[in-house]
């Protein structure tokens, strides 16, 4: 009973969720960008929605970036496995 509580859930966020998850901006950083030792692989606007409070995790063979947004409500999960294509 608790797992279909739990499905159901996710299959209502996630519905709820469709329409603020149209594809990611890949555009090319702010600049000019200054460091060392480092170097910028992708970048993405998310939408326009300045992300903050950031988590990662590895689910299957499949690396999920996990967003909340600094101005607007709600979160955004990215598909970062290939970081110089960041999927939302």
């Amino acid at each position: 009973m608790r797992t279909n509580l739990r499905a159901v859930t996710l299959a209502a966020v996630f519905v709820a969720l469709m329409p603020v998850t149209a594809g990611a901006f890949t555009d090319k950083p702010p600049g000019p960008w200054t460091a060392r030792n480092m170097r910028v692989v992708g970048y993405s606007e998310v939408n326009r929605r300045p992300p903050f409070k950031l988590a990662i995790q590895q689910v299957d063979s499949r690396w999920l970036l996990y967003m909340g947004h600094l101005w607007d409500r709600g979160w955004t999960i990215m598909d970062v496995t290939n970081p110089r294509d960041p999927n939302v």
